[in-house]
C-alpha cells in the first residue's frame, strides 16, 4: 500500500512542476520576443504557436494543474504519516519543503532558463492537458465571475509591461503593424526622453549676428529654407533671439540691421522632459526654444517638430533638406551619415549596437575610438566592420559599413 501512495506523490509532485515550470517557461518565452527577432525571421514552431492561441485558458488550465496536483501531493503525504505517533509534524517538516523545492523553485529556474528548448518539446501535451481541464477551467471562471459581479470590469489591468510583451510577440505582426508598434515603445520612452535627447546640437544649426542685416537674412532663409534663425550675439552660445522668416516680407534687401525684428526666445533648460517642454511651447505659442545648459550657455535648439519626431518618427516636408543617411553600396555594405541615429540604424539593419551616453553612429564610434578618427581608420563590433570613410578635427562625417558574415548568412537565409 506504501508503495502505491509513493508512486501517486512522485506522479502528482511531477505534474505540479510540470505546470509550474510550463507557466514560467512561456512567460519567459514571451518576453523574450523581440522586434529584432521578427526581423531575423525566426518563428516559433507550429504547435508552440497552437499553444498560445488562447491564452486566458493557457494560463488558467497551467494554474489549475499546478494547484491540484499540490493539493493531491499534501493529501497523500498527510495519510503518508498520520497514522505515526508525530505524524502531524512530519507532515509539516516534509511537506513545505518538499513541494517548494520539487514542485517550484527546482522546475521554474529550470523552464526559465530553457525556455526556448523545452517549451517546444513540451507543448504537444500541454496542449492536450489543456484541452482536458478546459471545462473546469471555465466553470471556476463562471464561479469567479459570480462572487465578484458589481465590481467594475471595465478597469483597465495592463500594465506597460504587459503591453510592451504583447507588441514584442510575433504574433501579433497581424493586427500590429511594424510601425505602429514602433510608436507605441517610442510613447512609453517618451516620459523620460529630456530636451537633451531630442534639441538640434548648436553645431548643426543655421545663426545671424544681431547686427546682421536684412539682406544677409533673406539670403540665409533662402538658400537654408529655415522659417525660424536664431540670433546670436559674441559667441554662437550666447543666443538671444529669433528672427521669424514671415516677419520679413515685405521687407526690401537692403543693408538695414535686422535688430528691430528680432524677437525673444524661450529658454528651456536640456534636462527639461520633452513632454513638458512640448506643454510650454503651445502655452507661449512658440514653435522653436533655445536650450540651455546649467551655465545658462546655448547648447542647441528645439522645435515642437523634434519633439513630435520622438513619437511618430521621422517627419519630411517640402523644406527639409535632402539628406541619405543611408545609402547601400551591395553586398552588405553601406555608407552610413555620421549624424544618424542609433536607434534607427538598429532598426534599419538589426545591428544591435548598444545605447549609451550619444545618439547616433558617429557618437558611438567616437566613444569606441576614445579619440576623433582619421579617415580609413576602422574598427569591428560584433562582426560589423566601420571604416571612417569622411571626417574632420571635430567629428565624424560618414562611415563605411560591412555587415558581419553571420548577418549577412540570415540575410541570405531569408525568403
Amino acid at each position: 500500500m506504501a508503495w502505491k501512495i509513493f508512486l501517486l506523490i512522485f506522479t502528482f509532485t511531477l505534474l505540479e512542476a510540470f505546470f509550474a515550470g510550463m507557466e514560467i517557461g512561456i512567460a519567459a518565452l514571451l518576453r523574450a520576443r523581440t522586434v529584432a527577432q521578427k526581423e531575423e525571421g525566426e518563428e516559433e514552431p507550429e504547435r508552440v504557436q497552437k499553444l498560445l492561441g488562447n491564452r486566458d485558458l493557457l494560463f488558467g488550465s497551467t494554474m489549475l494543474g499546478s494547484i491540484g496536483a499540490m493539493v493531491a501531493t499534501s493529501a497523500l503525504i498527510t495519510v503518508l504519516f498520520y497514522p505515526h505517533p508525530h505524524g502531524v509534524l512530519y507532515t509539516l517538516l516534509v511537506l513545505g519543503p518538499f513541494l517548494l523545492v520539487f514542485g517550484e523553485i527546482m522546475p521554474k529556474n529550470l523552464f526559465q532558463q530553457q525556455a526556448s528548448r523545452l517549451i517546444p518539446r513540451l507543448a504537444l501535451p500541454l496542449w492536450i492537458l489543456t484541452r482536458l481541464l478546459s471545462p473546469f477551467v471555465h466553470l471556476l471562471k463562471g464561479v469567479s465571475r459570480t462572487i465578484l459581479h458589481g465590481i467594475d470590469e471595465t478597469t483597465d489591468t495592463r500594465t506597460r509591461e504587459s503591453l510592451a510583451m504583447v507588441l514584442g510577440s510575433p504574433d501579433q505582426g497581424d493586427a500590429l503593424q511594424e510601425m505602429e508598434a514602433a510608436i507605441v515603445h517610442r510613447i512609453f520612452r517618451f516620459s523620460e526622453t529630456t530636451l537633451h535627447d531630442c534639441m538640434v546640437p548648436l553645431i548643426q544649426t543655421c545663426a545671424l549676428e544681431e547686427n546682421a542685416t536684412v539682406r544677409q537674412a533673406l539670403r540665409l532663409i533662402t538658400s537654408k529654407g529655415f522659417s525660424r534663425i536664431p540670433i546670436y550675439r559674441d559667441r554662437i552660445d550666447n543666443i538671444i533671439g529669433i528672427l521669424y522668416s514671415f516677419d520679413l516680407i515685405g521687407v526690401q534687401p537692403s543693408d538695414m540691421t535686422i535688430t528691430p525684428l528680432i524677437r525673444p526666445p524661450v529658454y528651456l533648460p536640456e534636462t527639461t522632459r520633452a513632454e513638458r517642454a512640448l506643454g510650454i511651447l503651445r502655452k507661449t505659442r512658440n514653435h522653436l526654444a533655445v536650450v540651455v545648459d546649467e551655465y545658462g550657455g546655448a547648447v542647441g535648439i528645439v522645435t515642437i517638430e523634434d519633439i513630435l519626431e520622438e513619437i511618430v518618427g521621422e517627419i519630411y516636408d517640402e523644406f527639409d533638406p535632402s539628406e541619405v543617411y543611408l545609402q547601400p553600396l551591395g553586398k552588405g555594405r553601406y555608407l552610413v551619415n555620421a549624424r544618424m541615429e542609433i536607434e534607427a540604424l538598429n532598426e534599419k539593419l538589426g545591428l544591435g549596437l548598444p545605447e549609451g551616453d550619444y545618439e547616433t553612429l558617429g557618437g558611438f564610434l567616437l566613444e569606441r575610438f576614445g579619440k576623433i578618427p582619421k579617415e580609413n581608420e576602422s574598427l569591428t563590433f560584433r562582426g560589423h566592420r566601420f571604416i571612417i570613410a569622411k571626417s574632420s578635427d571635430r567629428s565624424i562625417e560618414s562611415v563605411s559599413l560591412t555587415l558581419g558574415e553571420e548577418k549577412l548568412s540570415k540575410r541570405r537565409r531569408k525568403p
